[in-house]
């Protein structure tokens, strides 16, 4: 069955107005991103594939969290919406929202920016970063790093999105202001993080973002924007991860910024 709102115009309607999402659909999506992760990990468990040291074993975990919720999106979407996941999700890519990759590259640097005095005021006796981060720094092969990048860069934006800023801001937009439903889906996507405890550092950072990636939903009225700036974010903490110690040693060897951006980029 279609939904109601699908017979007029649903091409000229944002998807945030749709009424296809309730609670029940939302936590079943959100049900079947985590148990997807979970089997993934046993699988990589039988396999002897620590999917907190090994990319494969994390390729594993996260295309089987991410298969099990896009398939329950799509599920959804055929049995009660218009079985169109750019009408019920707001699912598009526009190639003006590329953009986005170099804005989300500045929001990174921002967000980073803006709690570093929070971070070494209140955490500065804390090391701890997320365990996906451990599995980054730890792998310096070029296929392994190759793989990351897919994951982190493509895979991880786009499920996440689908799910956050896709299935649960439109059904929060119903409940409640916007603003509000702006606010509450980026507590839940930074919330959610925390299935890693290690995440703990990055869970103020990270409702930050949700609340300028719902923010960009909402403007466009799609994921388009949204899934860019997510990757550029995601690019960026890739590169510091992978080349952050050299990144660090040029910058140090410099008495200004500028000297030293030129000299990294082989500019001097």
């Amino acid at each position: 069955p279609r939904s109601p709102s699908s017979a007029e115009g649903s091409t000229r309607t944002p998807y945030l107005s749709r009424t296809l999402w309730t609670s029940g659909r939302v936590f079943a999506v959100l049900g079947a991103w985590l148990l997807g992760g979970l089997i993934g990990g046993a699988a990589t468990a039988v396999l002897d594939l620590g999917p907190l040291r090994d990319p494969l074993g994390l390729t594993i975990t996260v295309m089987g969290q991410s298969g099990a919720a896009l398939a329950m999106v799509w599920r959804i979407s055929m049995k009660s919406g218009n079985g169109s996941l750019r009408q019920d999700v707001g699912l598009a890519l526009r190639g003006r929202d590329t953009i986005g990759i170099l804005m989300g590259v500045g929001l990174q640097f921002a967000v980073a920016l803006l709690m570093a005095p929070f971070i070494e005021i209140f955490f500065s006796d804390v090391d701890a970063q997320q365990q996906v981060a451990d599995v980054a720094e730890s792998t310096s092969d070029a296929g392994g790093r190759l793989v990351l990048v897919v994951l982190f860069v493509v895979v991880a934006p786009f499920i996440e999105e689908v799910i956050f800023r896709g299935a649960m801001l439109s059904w929060l937009a119903r409940k409640m202001s916007i603003r509000l439903a702006v606010v509450v889906q980026a507590a839940a996507f930074a919330l959610v993080h925390l299935i890693d405890p290690d995440a703990i550092l990055a869970v103020v950072s990270l409702f930050l973002l949700g609340i300028a990636l719902g923010w960009a939903a909402q403007r466009r009225g799609s994921l388009s924007l949204p899934i860019f700036l997510h990757a550029g974010v995601n690019l960026t903490a890739v590169v510091v991860l992978f080349w952050g110690d050299e990144i660090v040693d040029r910058l140090e060897e410099a008495p200004e910024g500028v000297a030293a951006l030129g000299r990294l980029f082989g500019l001097s």
